[in-house]
């Protein structure tokens, strides 16, 4: 479905300060992780906040609910060069976002040379600085390696959507200690908020089961806030709208359950 760039409303007065940066994370897919990582910048524009996205996964699902056609856009990987700094930005249609693509230059840059990381960062926060956002949310590849190591060098928060498989349970170790090692090595003012537990299907015994296990091995790590498997937030990909501005019942209860763990995730980001 196209969205006309004149629907977009007048975006929010600029800020005058740094922009508040957060990671959405996971070295593994399917687990609604653009998703939420595009909520969240909604979630957040709905505020009144000025928002940037930045698709850092090779997929480019984020940039393909924002803009219609990205074909050719400059992209994410524009930051990993010299003339990153100046990197360009496009207004999404229908929305006050901006957004950064992903292109097809990010294939490359888990081969990029260590120090790249830090080019990555400076370069986002000129330009998070140039456009005056008050927010930068960066959708990252299901990688360990450097697609995961110059979005977290870059923020100050982090967060994991974990859907309940067996699969996802058993990486959630691997996760934590990359996190970490970046968090010492690294960047140590980031804060990982922790997992988000989501596509939980609460009639399914397995899902159940998992969910148990998590609270058990990671409590200090969950987000307190959950959300299930709901075909209505699945339908976003095709309406590129956020879930609450749909209102069917099924909807209001996919957005509620939307709106209180990013309006937790934003609280702890706000409070810091």
């Amino acid at each position: 479905m196209s969205k006309s760039k004149s629907a977009a409303k007048a975006p929010p007065a600029a800020r005058t300060g740094p922009a508040k940066v957060i990671a959405c994370c996971i070295h593994k897919g399917g687990t609604g992780k653009t998703t939420i990582a595009v909520h969240l910048a909604h979630f957040l524009a709905s505020r009144q906040k000025r928002v940037l996205m930045v698709d850092c996964d090779t997929q480019g699902n984020a940039t393909q609910i924002f803009i219609d056609d990205d074909s050719g856009l400059a992209g994410s990987s524009q930051l990993f060069t010299s003339k990153g700094s100046k990197a360009v930005v496009h207004q999404a249609e229908g929305s006050n976002v901006l957004v950064m693509p992903a292109d097809e230059d990010l294939t490359e840059i888990d081969s990029l040379r260590d120090g790249e990381e830090y080019l990555f960062r400076d370069n986002l926060r000129a330009v998070a600085a140039q456009h005056q956002v008050d927010y930068v949310v960066i959708d990252t590849p299901p990688t360990l390696n450097m697609g995961m190591l110059a979005p977290l060098v870059a923020s100050d928060f982090a967060f994991s959507p974990f859907k309940p498989d067996p699969f996802c349970f058993r990486g959630i170790s691997s996760l934590t200690k990359r996190i970490e090692q970046i968090r010492v090595q690294h960047n140590p003012d980031l804060a990982f908020l922790g997992l988000l537990i989501n596509l939980w299907n609460r009639r399914n015994s397995d899902h159940n089961a998992i969910v148990e296990a998590l609270k058990e091995s990671q409590s200090e790590h969950i987000i307190p806030y959950m959300i299930g498997d709901r075909a209505a937030i699945a339908r976003v990909a095709f309406s590129r709208t956020p879930v609450w501005s749909h209102h069917t019942g099924a909807a209001g209860v996919a957005a509620k359950e939307m709106r209180a763990a990013l309006s937790w995730i934003v609280d702890q980001m706000e409070a810091a």
